[in-house]
């Protein structure tokens, strides 16, 4: 699970534990709606929902699926002009 904090903040065992809880039902969540995201900002989005005070795991793990859900990808064109 991708868990950088820029700060290099020491996370104990339980508050690793409870922002895998978060990861995997947010990660869990997308997959059921058969949608796109990329790990690292799924991680991101739950460590500023944990940083920012927010200590229920199901609100975090939904924001963040929110924000996963609506982060579009960049479409990048493939095809080559002659």
């Amino acid at each position: 699970m991708p868990f950088y904090d820029d700060t290099s903040q020491i996370y104990t065992p339980e508050e690793v534990a409870f922002l895998r809880q978060c990861y995997a039902e947010a990660a869990a969540r997308l997959r059921a709606a058969d949608r796109d995201f990329l790990q690292a900002d799924l991680g991101a989005s739950i460590l500023h929902f944990a940083q920012s005070g927010l200590r229920d795991h199901a609100r975090i793990a939904d924001l963040a699926a929110r924000r996963a859900q609506n982060y579009t990808f960049p479409i990048i064109n493939m095809s080559r002009r002659s």
